[in-house]
């Protein structure tokens, strides 16, 4: 296994191996008992607030969290579980503090858009300035 205990998205892959591998529950569940109730109730709705009670765990135990993901991984090697794709859903691209000029048509409008859906983008807001020809879109 190629992760370390202090790769950002550690409490992604609990939760995703949670909600599609019931060894990998059953194991949380027996290794760490104080989260037993919110394993349970996050693979039967995952939308629930227990969801965070998890990563939090995870995120403040990293150490036993990391080493208990490593062997439980080691010895189910034969799943084949890409943990790089799992990853892969939750790598945003920060584009706070940039600027990006598109000409002023509904199609390079449409192109933006789908780029920013495609890449991720994480920004808190943005401001447009109409140019000449352009736009200019500051992300904050």
């Amino acid at each position: 296994m190629n992760i370390t205990k202090e790769n950002l998205y550690l409490s992604k892959i609990f939760l995703e191996l949670i909600q599609n591998h019931d060894s990998f529950k059953t194991a949380v569940q027996s290794v760490f008992p104080i989260i037993y109730a919110d394993v349970e109730s996050y693979k039967t709705n995952p939308n629930c607030s227990c969801k965070n009670k998890i990563e939090a765990f995870v995120n403040s135990n990293r150490d036993t969290s990391h080493a208990f993901l490593d062997k439980w991984y080691n010895e189910n090697l034969a799943l084949k579980i890409n943990l790089a794709e799992i990853i892969s859903k939750y790598i945003v691209t920060n584009v706070s503090g940039k600027i990006y000029r598109i000409p002023k048509t509904d199609e390079a409008f449409a192109d933006l858009q789908k780029k920013m859906t495609e890449e991720r983008w994480a920004f808190r807001a943005f401001n447009i300035i109409a140019e000449n020809d352009s736009f200019a879109i500051y992300f904050l």
